[in-house]
């Protein structure tokens, strides 16, 4: 009995699965680095960050000083209070939740950047929404 197609086979399965894999861990979603935009505030500019890990935590935080990178050192998960997101394909959603407010961010990954619609809501109330662009920036992270 000729083995040879059953060895084809084995090996075809093998590199699909591979294949699958490479492709499904290459997302659009990038976690070697910090995703920002600049926002208005009461307090005047600020700069928003996201940080996201391949776990489906996020971490998001507004940070008033001059811009920088330099947030990534101590923007950690263990200390910074975690949300959850989703991806469907390009598309991404998640909800940054307090005691009163709750924000639901959700839009599409294109490139290095994130094109994303904030709605906040206070209680059952609507606040409103902005539409904000984060771009990526690769960096050290702890």
């Amino acid at each position: 009995m000729n083995k040879t197609p059953r060895y084809l086979a084995i090996v075809l399965l093998i590199i699909t699965v591979s294949v699958r894999t490479v492709v499904a861990a290459k997302g659009p979603l990038r976690f070697d680095g910090l995703y920002f935009c600049s926002i208005p505030t009461s307090n005047g500019p600020a700069t928003s960050y996201l940080r996201f890990f391949p776990d489906h935590v996020v971490l998001v935080s507004i940070y008033t000083g001059t811009p920088t990178l330099e947030v990534a050192h101590w923007f950690d998960r263990r200390k910074e209070k975690n949300f959850r997101y989703t991806l469907d394909g390009a598309a991404i959603r998640f909800e940054e939740k307090s005691d009163s407010n709750v924000y639901i961010y959700s839009g599409v990954i294109s490139g290095d950047s994130i094109k994303l619609r904030v709605a906040g809501y206070e209680g059952s109330r609507s606040m409103g929404y902005v539409e904000r662009t984060y771009k990526f920036k690769s960096t050290s992270l702890p």
